[in-house]
């Protein structure tokens, strides 16, 4: 699945608007700390704004399909699964709260801060939206909220790979198919001296490369991470930090390229985004280019996403 999605209003209190495309329709997804989870249909849904709340969900073609369904749990963070793994739909949810969750589209009991909980929907065609829930992934309460996640790219002889980003740092979670449950890989924590919130995640498309690589955001430091098959066999990962790149304000999004070999980082509170390649062969991450808007620019698509 590939969504692009840039920042929305109010953003700081909640995530971005997810997207998920196949070919009979496009689903979507919005949340909101304040607010319980939304999940539409809509055919063709060129773009979707929301005043801050995703109880008002507006599509450029102005049809809907089915009414947007809330979820009982007020999200922190939103990611659909590779379409390989069927229309599952990853939530972060925290305590319920806030205006209209006690009239909200009940899928289960509402979880708490660190909880991810997977839905799987059928009846895309039928126009109508069932949802069955999978399982859950419960982090330590000491790892504080959930940030953001990011799926790694469906692959033949890998089991569905989740990475989460919280208060703390981060961490990697496999679905065992023998066991019927999720398994944590490994964790990493925020560099030394830098007390942010891991903001944003992506995991890079392996190709041709003989390790995972990901980027995260703490603030204004992006960090690189390499990560390998536990060297004692075991059911797990190794964690190693290949770089940092630096950025004038907190990053908020970034995401690789097709190929794995370019970053794109967009910066909050400045209408820029920053484009990393890494060397030819060794050496650091360099800019080669930046895209830079303007302040009213930044202003009138706060509340646009792109399918």
């Amino acid at each position: 699945m590939q969504h692009r999605t840039v920042r929305p209003l109010h953003a700081a209190e909640g995530s971005s608007p997810c997207l998920y495309a196949n070919r009979l329709a496009h689903i979507f997804a919005t949340c909101n700390l304040r607010w319980p989870l939304c999940v539409g249909i809509t055919r063709n849904p060129r773009c979707l704004l929301y005043s801050g709340c995703p109880s008002v969900i507006i599509t450029a073609s102005q049809h809907l399909l089915t009414e947007h369904r809330a979820f009982a749990a007020a999200c922190s963070a939103l990611a659909f699964a590779p379409r390989q793994y069927g229309l599952i739909l990853a939530a972060a949810c925290q305590e319920q709260y806030g205006p209209g969750a006690a009239a909200a589209f009940q899928l289960g009991a509402a979880a708490v801060g660190g909880t991810v909980t997977l839905w799987e929907a059928a009846g895309i065609g039928s126009g109508s939206l069932q949802w069955m829930q999978l399982g859950a992934i419960k982090l330590p309460a000491d790892t504080g909220s959930i940030r953001c996640m990011c799926w790694r790219e469906a692959a033949v002889g890998l089991p569905p790979l989740l990475a989460l980003g919280h208060d703390k740092g981060g961490c990697i979670w496999a679905y065992r198919q023998e066991d019927m449950a999720w398994q944590e890989l490994c964790s990493f924590s925020s560099p030394p001296g830098n007390q942010q919130s891991l903001l944003a995640i992506n995991w890079a498309p392996a190709l041709g490369r003989p390790f995972e690589l990901l980027a995260a955001s703490y603030g204004t430091t992006v960090v690189l991470y390499k990560a390998l098959p536990a060297a004692d066999g075991a059911h797990g990962l190794d964690v190693a930090v290949m770089g940092e790149l630096q950025h004038p304000e907190p990053v908020w999004k970034l995401e690789f390229n097709m190929l794995g070999n370019m970053l794109a980082c967009s910066l909050d509170r400045r209408p820029e985004i920053w484009f990393w390649v890494p060397p030819l062969t060794d050496g650091p991450w360099r800019v080669v280019s930046r895209i830079v808007g303007t302040e009213q620019q930044a202003v009138d698509v706060g509340g646009e996403m792109l399918d």
